[in-house]
């Protein structure tokens, strides 16, 4: 019995430590294992000067899902794995967050940001999609 508490407390201990030494690449993981549960794929593109990270779940009906202010595409991953049985669940970065294009002189307006994921639907490749949004992706 001393023998097994020993053992999960070095693994215990050593999680906390990996956490602490590299929260970065921790939390790539725990997304990796997280999107790949979803049946999501991540992507880019770049589409008029601008890299887009999103992830996709490449099959069914076209579902945009927008992330919030200071978020990114991963807002949606735990939601996705509920909704990529009947949707394509398509969750970008928009420009200024995530891994997606962050250009200081861009224009980060509502009304950009719009125009922007018009420019990536046509890309991608969307005739019709369902559209959600989380705070400002729900502008």
């Amino acid at each position: 019995m001393k023998t097994l508490a020993l053992i999960v407390g070095v693994i215990v201990a050593g999680t906390i430590l990996a956490t602490y030494l590299f929260p970065g690449a921790i939390y790539e993981v725990s997304m990796r294992v997280e999107r790949s549960a979803a049946g999501l794929h991540t992507r880019s593109l770049e589409v008029d000067g601008i890299r887009y990270s999103y992830t996709d779940s490449e099959s069914g009906v076209p579902l945009v899902l927008l992330h919030g202010f200071t978020a990114d595409k991963d807002h949606w991953t735990r939601v996705a794995r509920h909704l990529t049985g009947e949707y394509r669940v398509i969750a970008p970065d928009l420009p200024g967050f995530g891994a997606s294009t962050r250009d200081p002189a861009l224009d980060y307006s509502i009304d950009s940001q719009v125009g922007r994921l018009a420019s990536l639907v046509d890309e991608i490749g969307l005739d019709k999609f369902h559209l959600g949004g989380s705070s400002m992706g729900g502008a």
